[in-house]
């Protein structure tokens, strides 16, 4: 039967708790640092907004770059079936 294992046979799965669980904390840091930046930027503290955009960049690139690493070491690829095709 089509379907009936999660995931498919034959795939190696990434651990949850290796680069997507630090990727998900990068992103809740990334959007608390953007709330702020929004919050200096309202208040007319131009200093504090900067920090806060930078801090939100270089959030974003370590973000992207630990996104790389894992779509590169990833055991499996985009035609691996819906298992690939749906991570990719």
């Amino acid at each position: 039967m089509i379907g009936a294992i999660w995931p498919p046979k034959g795939i190696s799965v990434l651990d949850p708790w290796g680069i997507p669980f630090l990727n998900t904390l990068i992103l809740l840091s990334s959007g608390a640092a953007v709330t702020w930046a929004h919050h200096a930027i309202l208040a007319g503290l131009k200093q504090q907004a900067v920090y806060a955009l930078i801090a939100t960049v270089f959030l974003a690139l370590v973000f992207t770059g630990f996104q790389g690493i894992e779509y590169i070491e990833a055991p499996f690829t985009i035609s691996d079936g819906i298992y690939g095709s749906t991570f990719f």
